[in-house]
Formats: C-alpha cells, sequence, structure tokens
C-alpha cells in the first residue's frame, strides 16, 4: 500500500471505511493515498470493495468516505459468533463467512460470497458446545476472529464474552 504525494487526509492506507454506493453503504479498503488532486483539490484515495464477490478498485473522493469502527466487528461478534460457528462444516468443504453492512449500516454476516463485503473465512468446525466456544477449538476461533481484522486482544475479549466450555460439542 503506497502513499502517494503529501498526505493531509483523515484516511490513511490500511483503514476501513463506509462509502455510500449508490443506495447501499459499503465497507472499503482504503489502498493509497493520492492527496490533493484536481481544479478544485479535492482529497482523492484508491479504494477497494467486494462486488458481487470479487474485488474492485476505484477511487473516491474523501467527503464520499467516513472511518469504519472496526470495534463494531467484536461488537456484532459478541452477539452473533455461536450462530456463526454452527454454520461450520467439515474442512474438505468448509462453510465460509463474510462481514457486510445492511441497508441501515449495521454490520452482520452473510455465506454468500456475492453478497459479502470482507472476508470468506473458513468457519471453524464443531467449534462449539450449546451457546460456548469449544475450548480446545479456542485457537481456531481466535484465528477465524482475527482474519475479520479483529486484533488479538479484540479477539480474545470476543471469547471471554461468549465464553468457552470444556464438554465436547455434540
Amino acid at each position: 500500500m503506497a502513499t502517494v504525494g503529501k498526505t493531509t487526509g483523515k484516511m490513511a492506507p490500511g483503514n476501513w471505511a463506509v462509502l455510500r454506493y449508490g443506495i447501499y453503504d459499503v465497507l472499503v479498503r482504503i489502498l493509497e493515498d493520492y492527496g490533493e488532486l484536481g481544479g478544485e483539490h479535492r482529497h482523492i484515495y484508491s479504494v477497494r470493495m467486494l462486488q458481487d464477490g470479487e474485488p474492485l478498485e476505484f477511487a473516491a473522493v474523501e467527503d464520499s468516505l467516513s472511518l469504519f469502527d472496526r470495534s463494531l466487528f467484536a461488537e456484532y461478534f459478541r452477539r452473533n459468533l455461536i450462530s456463526i460457528l454452527a454454520q461450520g462444516t467439515p474442512v474438505s468443504k468448509p462453510t465460509r463467512a463474510w462481514l457486510r453492512l445492511d441497508g441501515r449500516g449495521d454490520v452482520t454476516h452473510t455465506f454468500i460470497k456475492e453478497s459479502g463485503m470482507l472476508g470468506g473465512v473458513a468457519i471453524p468446525y464443531l467449534a462449539f458446545d450449546e451457546d460456548r466456544i469449544f475450548l480446545p477449538h479456542v485457537e481456531a476461533v481466535r484465528d477465524f476472529l482475527q482474519e475479520f481484522g479483529l486484533s488479538r486482544s479484540q479477539a480474545d475479549s470476543v471469547i471471554e464474552s461468549v465464553g468457552t466450555s470444556p464438554s465436547r460439542p455434540r
């Protein structure tokens, strides 16, 4: 991820942002900061989003972007991790999960590649027992959460909130 010219914008390469794309809010990743360009000296960034499951890169003006608070991912997983883990399938054909923003701009998940905005992460198989994370699978669940951009401490906080179970999954 390169920075082009002077970086005086509110975004930095690697940040996640929300962009109004048509009538929807979508998650985009800031790739490059082009600085102020054009006659109006508008701040421009190169961004990437997933559209129909494929990456799409384009330029966006700073005014159309707002920094995405990634702690919202952790909050979402605290409430929904077990329902996502319940969809895990054997390694030979793992179910994958994506995060996306719904029509109101709230974080939600999907198992459909074309509908996802971030992820495509294989769901750990048999990683839960009722409403808790099965203790031998904590590391796999931590890795799963970190694939969505959570830090290790955020992932551990989610795991602690959800709780663990030493019993065998059913």
